[in-house]
């Protein structure tokens, strides 16, 4: 019986992210996309509680909220090295992913929102500056690596992809991604992976940054959650 993964839309990058995590734990799961009648429902409001997506729902009715740890419950699942084939490894993958939620997240969702006129983008200098900090710690990890933690993809590398590829499609171009060669390789071999390209679809990432001002013509919306 498959587990079900809900989520707010087929682009929602965190279930996506979810998804990747399911495909290489060979977790069977049933996508749901609600709609608005079955988000009214008292029942479904009752199970998700919290108010997110995504959220994911076992075989035996218990649900697991917040797209980290469901990446985890469903590498878990997985006999191949997901979560880290050691302690150490695995307390590695958990620091990124740490990273990810307190560090990255925050900077990258005003970067999005200011590009798309969304939000004041008076911070927008600083929440860049904030992200390439941690480009240029992933640049340092990354020396002579493919991956993030160990010698073999994990869930941190699914997880800190999303981050990255976002910022590689608006706001860090093609100049920039030259000054930190190991994460573009590391984010083009992800990007070109089968099982990213199943999920994600095909990203293309900028050759010019996609300014918050003076862009003529500029506008849209973008969904994280």
């Amino acid at each position: 019986m498959a587990f079900k993964l809900y989520q707010t839309d087929a682009t929602h990058g965190l279930g996506n992210t979810c998804q990747v995590v399911a495909d290489f734990s060979n977790t069977e799961i049933e996508v749901i996309i609600p709609t608005e009648d079955q988000k009214a429902d008292k029942d479904f409001k009752a199970k998700k509680a919290h108010g997110k997506f995504p959220m994911l729902e076992t075989p035996e009715g218990d649900v697991v909220f917040e797209s980290n740890a469901i990446c985890m419950f469903l590498a878990r699942r997985s006999s191949d090295s997901l979560i880290g084939s050691s302690a150490f490894e695995q307390a590695q993958v958990e620091q990124w992913l740490d990273i990810s939620a307190t560090q990255f997240f925050g900077p990258l969702v005003d970067i999005i929102y200011s590009t798309f006129g969304q939000r004041s983008s008076s911070s927008y200098r600083n929440s860049l500056k904030d992200a390439k900090k941690i480009i240029s710690s992933m640049e340092a990890k990354l020396e002579g690596k493919k991956f993030l933690v160990g010698s073999s993809l994990t869930v941190a590398d699914i997880v800190v992809f999303l981050r990255v590829s976002l910022l590689f499609s608006l706001a860090l171009d093609a100049s920039y991604r030259k000054s930190v060669p190991n994460v573009t390789a590391w984010a083009e071999g992800l990007r070109t992976h089968a099982a990213f390209v199943k999920r994600f679809g095909h990203i293309k990432f900028c050759e010019q940054a996609i300014l918050p001002e003076g862009v003529s013509g500029q506008s849209g919306s973008y969904k994280l959650y």
